[in-house]
């Protein structure tokens, strides 16, 4: 024989409190859900169009406070039905049986227990505006998991719910936060809220966002500014039918650091549901902060996120595309207003441009690249007309950025996010002859000396050499600008990838050293070439050192600076090098005959 379940309503407040709700503070968010779905279902019965009305008294006892709306109201049936069962939801009489129509916030039937955490007694004085005839019923349900139910005295069609604040919980009364959480809860509510802290009474609940209102740019940006507590750029209108969703992009002032994650505020029809929802836009948007208010998504049990479905992914990419649209729009109509955007935003949308060909076409040329001539559209790099040169990686670029530039050559740096795929689809279009530079190739480019000037400085090369050996690179003597830039690491392609896998393999252990091991027997791959400039003064006195003792921790010191200049990460070996080169200098320079004084 079957038997029911029983709860324990003791157990269910903790769950509550602990694990399902975020603070005590929800108990308002739930009392004005209640009201809400009863002005809605009245509505619907008699085209009734009532308000909710809250009000906070001072007596000789607790703070009080009393939840009134002139909804549908409950029969006397009704209220041992519905209120004395936790899970079971008035909502569903008017869908079916398990579902819940789609105008109600409330689906799960745990809201009114949420009370019973700032409170030991909840008290339901009701009458149903169904039925004529019903009485009005009162209902009394306490903490330990009793109720009553007997006839309450006469009074309109309505529910009215009053609370007394439990002992340590008379702060969730005050007139002030509860004023606070009325306004935040029920910002885009349709229906009148109405607040009376003992004094005076007022509406909090906010008229129509001025997104619906056909707004100015300049109200609608106030509006922003007001709710979000920030100025914005500029703002974008959203629209999902999925999701029968609106609302409004505020681009935001400032970049965000690329990949950040934006948190934005959503509303389920007009009742706030989360102020940190980072799956309502697509990822690629997080250059604004995004207000919206649906009907047909799901909030989770708590009502204070969405439920992941296939409603919640469409309707992410409908809004997503209402930015998208926008951007097309305003770049046709209103190309300065796009321009101003593009100058803070130009990396949000190179994210959008590398997946949308349709934006990549309208932005390419407007989309900024840093060069060796400072930073520059890809539209003012096509118009220069000759062939232009660009490398993958940001270190390299910082390495060989002047050193092309005084050989008149244009770099571009497509090593961040996104600028690789973008500019190479972007010199496409734009008919841009394109080039990678490999800083190996370019050290060969570079002038030569005489073969005089080679062979006198014969000495310090095999010297260079010398000290260098343990890291294997090797040297070579030409002639460049800058000339106050003594030396230049250039290094391949292949050569950076040996180096990185002899990094982690001095880091691995076991299995994984092996396998290092043997990729780095395997792989091929040129030597780094430290390059001396033969026109820094600096160079051209180490050539002519006769102090033979005082080149290789020189070359050192010198091969180390080049390093850091090109941003190459450091090895064990060329970690110890640097000090001890230091040292070596130190000790020659104080013996001036040259010898070591330090051992």
């Amino acid at each position: 024989m079957s038997q029911p379940f029983q709860v324990n309503l003791r157990g269910i407040i903790d769950l509550l409190s602990n694990h399902i709700y975020g603070d005590a503070h929800v108990y308002v968010r739930e009392l004005l859900q209640n009201g809400v779905d009863a002005l809605t279902a009245r509505e619907s019965l008699d085209g009734h169009r009532g308000s909710i009305r809250v009000s906070v008294l001072r007596g000789d006892g607790p703070l009080e406070l009393r939840f009134d709306d002139d909804g549908i109201g409950l029969t006397e049936r009704e209220v041992r039905q519905f209120l004395a069962t936790l899970g079971e939801s008035s909502k569903r009489r008017i869908a079916g049986a398990s579902d819940v129509a789609p105008d109600f916030l409330g689906q799960f039937g745990i809201g009114l227990f949420s009370c019973f955490l700032v409170a030991d007694e909840i008290v339901v004085h009701t009458r149903s505006a169904r039925e004529p005839d019903a009485r009005a019923v009162l209902w009394r349900g306490h903490h330990e998991g009793s109720y009553v139910v007997e006839g309450g005295s006469e009074r309109t069609a309505g529910t009215t719910v009053i609370l007394r604040a439990r002992a340590g919980h008379e702060d969730a009364f005050e007139p002030q936060l509860v004023r606070a959480q009325l306004a935040r809860y029920g910002a885009l509510l349709r229906w009148p809220v109405h607040f009376h802290d003992g004094v005076r009474d007022e509406r909090v609940d906010r008229a129509d966002p001025p997104w619906r209102a056909n707004a100015s740019d300049a109200a609608v940006l106030a509006w922003g500014a007001s709710a979000l507590g920030q100025s914005f750029l500029d703002w974008i209108p959203l629209r999902s039918d999925t999701g029968d969703a609106d609302g409004v992009a505020f681009v935001l002032p400032h970049e965000p650091s690329l990949g950040s994650v934006r948190s934005h505020r959503v509303y389920l029809k007009g009742m706030l549901v989360t102020e940190e929802s980072t799956d309502v836009l697509p990822t690629w948007a997080f250059f604004v902060h995004a207000i919206v208010d649906a009907r047909r998504l799901r909030p989770t049990a708590s009502r204070e996120s969405l439920y992941a479905d296939a409603t919640l992914a469409t309707t992410r990419e409908e809004l997503g595309a209402s930015i998208r649209e926008w951007l097309l729009r305003r770049a046709r109509s209103e190309p300065e207003r796009v321009q101003r955007l593009l100058r803070v935003h130009h990396r949000a949308i190179k994210a959008l441009s590398a997946s949308d060909d349709d934006v990549l076409a309208l932005f390419a040329a407007w989309l900024p690249f840093e060069t060796s001539s400072g930073v520059m559209s890809a539209g003012e790099i096509a118009s220069l007309a000759r062939p232009v040169w660009f490398t993958r990686s940001v270190d390299a670029f910082r390495q060989m950025s002047g050193l092309a530039q005084t050989q008149g050559r244009l770099l571009v740096n497509v090593g961040y996010a996104y600028d690789d795929e973008c500019f190479s689809r972007a010199a496409e279009l734009l008919a841009i002859d394109l080039n990678e530079l490999d800083p190996a190739a370019l050290t060969r480019e570079l002038d030569e000396v005489s073969e005089a000037v080679l062979a006198s400085a014969e000495p310090f090369l095999e010297a260079a050499a010398r000290a260098l050996d343990g890291v294997g690179c090797d040297v070579s003597l030409r002639s460049f600008r800058p000339d106050d830039l003594p030396a230049f690491y250039a290094i391949g392609a292949e050569a950076t990838y040996r180096r990185s896998v002899e990094r982690a393999a001095v880091k691995a252990r076991g299995a994984w050293s092996d396998v290092l091991s043997a990729v780095k027997r395997t792989r091929a791959a040129d030597k780094p070439v430290l390059c001396f400039n033969h026109r820094s003064a600096l160079v051209r006195r180490l050539i002519a050192l006769d102090a033979h003792e005082a080149i290789e921790p020189a070359v050192r010191l010198v091969y180390v600076h080049a390093m850091l200049l090109g941003h190459h990460p450091l090895s064990n070996t060329e970690h110890v090098m640097l000090p001890s080169a230091i040292l070596d200098m130190i000790a020659w320079g104080l013996d001036g005959r040259g010898e070591r004084i330090l051992q």
